[in-house]
């Protein structure tokens, strides 16, 4: 089985929108958790072991521009959130927190794939 890398590989050029590497970021963590999910506990590991590199990552670059969202959230903050719930799955303590986690990236993955300018209720 070959294992996903989870950051982009220098040689694969850039898309030409940081938002449409955030998403396969996102896409990539999603992966890696539906994987955690239906694994064995080695493998499991393994996997959020993958989601944390890349929270980890993302975490690091949103604290490197130094400001909140638009909207005033901190991304930082709740990757660093999701990391320690993570650390909570990845201690053996159940599913839950891979769910959750699972829940906020999708929820932030449809919030950066929709229009500028057009809010959540919009539909």
């Amino acid at each position: 089985m070959t294992a996903i890398h989870p950051l982009p590989h220098p040689s694969v050029p850039e898309s030409p929108s940081g938002r449409d590497t955030l998403v396969r970021m996102y896409d990539g963590a999603m992966t890696h958790l539906a994987s955690a999910r239906q694994s064995a506990p080695d493998q499991q590991k393994e996997s959020i072991s993958t989601v944390v590199k890349i929270l980890n990552h993302l975490k690091e670059a949103t604290e490197k521009t130094g400001s909140p969202e638009d909207d005033g959230t901190d991304l930082s903050a709740l990757y660093a959130y999701m990391i320690d719930r993570l650390s909570i799955s990845h201690s053996g303590l159940g599913i839950d927190p891979i769910n959750e986690v699972s829940w906020l990236l999708r929820n932030l993955r449809d919030f950066s794939t929709r229009p500028k300018g057009r809010s959540p209720v919009d539909g």
